[in-house]
């Protein structure tokens, strides 16, 4: 009678392991439960579960306009957008910096991908027509215009983040 009881005890002990292990593993696995839109003009994820990284490419115009909302409700996520050179032009966790606009310096590719660890939350990024340039002046003056209102961007939500005892990248 020892002996059954002994066994049904490890059998038990190896099903909670064998449970725990599953559990764990499927943590950081691939996951994602929601809605993506992948558009031309938009990118649109509705998140209630996300495991890994999802990312999509717009093809952008000098002079557009990239209106971001971006909010972390579950675990923890990052969103970067990096511009046509690979270099990052925007990241956060969509805690402390929620909603910014972008203003696009130069055309190319650009790619956003949000990161998530247990994730959970929404993205909505759309492009919003720019104006058309006439002469190199005018794309000169934009350019400075748009690099300028990154730094101010960057600097508010760096404050922001500051005040909130976040650590939020926005180079």
């Amino acid at each position: 009678m020892k002996k059954s009881w002994i066994v049904a005890i490890v059998i038990l002990t190896l099903l909670v392991c064998a449970g725990a292990a599953a559990l764990l593993l499927r943590g950081g696995a691939p996951e994602f439960t929601g809605s993506r839109v992948k558009n031309p003009d938009a990118y649109e994820l509705t998140i209630t579960r996300m495991n890994g990284t999802d990312s999509h490419t717009l093809t952008l115009q000098q002079g557009n306009r990239l209106q971001v909302h971006f909010v972390t409700t579950a675990g923890e996520m990052a969103l970067e957008i990096r511009d046509p050179a690979g270099s990052a032009i925007y990241s956060g966790d969509g805690k402390a910096c929620t909603d910014f606009t972008l203003d696009i310096a130069q055309d190319g590719d650009y790619t956003i991908a949000v990161t998530a660890k247990q994730g959970g939350g929404s993205l909505k990024a759309r492009v919003l027509p720019g104006e058309d340039k006439q002469n190199e002046t005018g794309m000169l003056e934009n350019w400075t215009n748009a690099r300028h209102h990154l730094w101010r961007r960057k600097h508010a939500c760096l404050a922001v983040c500051a005040r909130h005892g976040r650590q939020q990248d926005g180079s």
